[in-house]
């Protein structure tokens, strides 16, 4: 591989001097412009037409962001920053200059270079210098990072470089915060006494902790608050996170529960809630956990906002109850059957859906477009932020599942024949994680007999069936081999031959030939 120094040649510097030495002549002229940051065109080095989205796209960019900023303070005064850019092959060198607008000096020469493949990350580097460059001292680089923060609708935690999509956390005892833009900011409450998972909600603490509610429609009536009233708490100790929510019906005898089938689409025809937790806050792949209101269990991963996987099913649990003004429901779901980052305070993205089918009704804690129907369960993006998460320090990411089978059995037409003779065998399945974002399964001679028995299919057709993997050891990760299209309103469809939104999607590796 070539080195940058060999891919752009000496020449390329003497230009970029000589357009910082135009600029601050033009700079030195009396009209000045009385803008803080004046961001000059990026031009192409050996001035090609081809390239220049590049150069504009810069330009935008840093003009955007710097202007954004409004940076403008006696020590800071007015800058001009211009640039060049030469791109080789796939590789790309940028040189921006900073100079005072007023003196035209230069104040710094910033070079990023890379991949065009890279070409945001370049964008963002470059951005993160020059602002650098703009500050004077540790003091006005902090009022500029919260500005920043600020301005980006993103709030900083104290000395915790984490950030959060929406408004500032709550302050105690309030436990939910909502900005103007429909964004909501959560903290659990950790228990004090044990928690009866019965699903009656009648706990002292139901009535001492305010619960997060005000849903807002994302059918029929789009951006509207929910007519039927769902009242959510969050609750957690040192095994589990606990969802609990009363769920009120104005007229409680039309809701729908009829399904108890694990992970039937069926169930998306009944009262359903659910909660999809991103416990990386990547606000791209979460879990989900449905149930109705008997009680039936939903749950699988989501991938990029968009492709779920059923076949995923973990160790969780859901009871729900009826009163007269609607239904409640508790769940339970152990912090060992979730992945998350290391640390013991965790910052979760989450949202809770709710379903009520006599209104057609669907609505979530957080604005979802409407256009999204049923895959709006999966954007992650625009879910809420769960803070103050409080998670074992150490969560064992080991598991050991040993199993032994012991038969006798009898064979009087065998040679030589025997009665009551004992036999048996064993296997092992070891779970562990390597990392945060990484876990390694081993097996040996594993015991697929409690495994989900295929569905019985008569095939007249020339093409292969596709049944579900449903064997645990080909679950972990599954996601990584899928890609394109979502939720389909056909489980059939969606299954066995691959097809999602009228189209096909590839299977890059189909773990049930093994």
């Amino acid at each position: 591989m070539r080195s940058l120094g060999t891919v752009f040649p000496s020449g390329f510097w003497a230009v970029f001097v000589l357009l910082v030495a135009l600029s601050a002549d033009v700079s030195a002229q009396p009209n000045v412009t009385t803008a803080s940051v004046v961001v000059s065109s990026f031009v192409d080095r050996d001035g090609r037409t081809d390239d220049i989205w590049i150069g504009r796209g810069l330009e935008a960019v840093v003009t955007a962001d710097l202007t954004a900023k409004v940076i403008e303070t006696p020590a800071l005064g007015r800058w001009r920053v211009t640039g060049i850019y030469e791109r080789q092959d796939e590789q790309l060198r940028v040189v921006a200059g900073l100079m005072r607008a007023d003196t035209g000096t230069i104040v710094a020469s910033i070079e990023v270079a890379g991949n065009i493949d890279d070409l945001f990350a370049l964008q963002d580097e470059l951005l993160v210098r020059l602002t650098t460059a703009l500050l004077s001292d540790d003091e006005q680089a902090t009022a500029l990072s919260e500005r920043e923060d600020r301005l980006n609708g993103r709030v900083r935690l104290g000395d915790d470089s984490s950030q959060i999509d929406g408004p500032p956390p709550p302050v105690a005892p309030d436990i939910v915060a909502r900005d103007e833009q429909g964004r909501v900011t959560m903290r659990p409450t950790r228990l004090d006494v044990l928690l009866v998972l019965d699903g009656q909600l009648n706990e002292d603490m139901y009535r001492r902790v305010a619960p997060v509610s005000n849903f807002v429609q994302q059918e029929p009536n789009e951006g509207e608050l929910a007519t039927e009233q769902t009242e959510v708490w969050v609750w957690f100790d040192d095994d589990n996170v606990y969802v609990a929510a009363r769920c009120w019906h104005s007229e409680p005898d039309r809701i729908v529960a009829n399904e108890m089938k694990r992970d039937s689409y069926n169930m998306f025809g009944n009262e359903i809630f659910g909660v999809v937790i991103d416990t990386f806050y990547d606000r791209r792949n979460a879990y989900l956990f449905m149930t109705n209101a008997l009680g039936g269990l939903f749950d699988a991963t989501i991938t990029n906002e968009r492709t779920p996987n059923l076949d995923w099913n973990t160790v969780w649990d859901v009871q729900t109850d009826r009163f007269d003004g609607g239904w409640t429901l508790e769940m339970a779901i152990p912090f060992q059957s979730l992945r998350f980052p290391a640390g013991t305070t965790q910052q979760w993205g989450i949202n809770f859906h709710r379903r009520v089918v006599s209104k057609n009704e669907s609505s979530f804690l957080t604005p979802i477009p409407a256009a999204l129907s049923y895959s709006g369960l999966f954007k992650m993006s625009s879910a809420a932020t769960l803070v103050g998460l409080e998670v074992p320090s150490a969560n064992s990411r080991f598991e050991l599942k040993p199993y032994a089978i012991a038969d006798v059995s009898t064979n009087l037409n065998a040679s030589p024949a025997y009665t009551n003779e004992f036999g048996g065998t064993g296997g092992l399945d070891v779970k562990y994680g390597v990392t945060d974002g990484l876990t390694a399964d081993f097996t040996v001679n594993t015991d697929f007999a409690q495994v989900e028995v295929d569905e019985a299919q008569v095939n007249l057709t020339r093409f292969n069936l596709f049944f579900p993997e449903k064997r645990e050891f080909f679950l972990e990760g599954q996601g990584i081999f899928e890609f394109g299209g979502g939720m389909t309103q056909d489980a059939t469809t969606f299954y066995f031959k691959g097809q999602m939104y009228g189209g096909e999607a590839p299977v890059l590796f189909f773990s049930r030939r093994i």
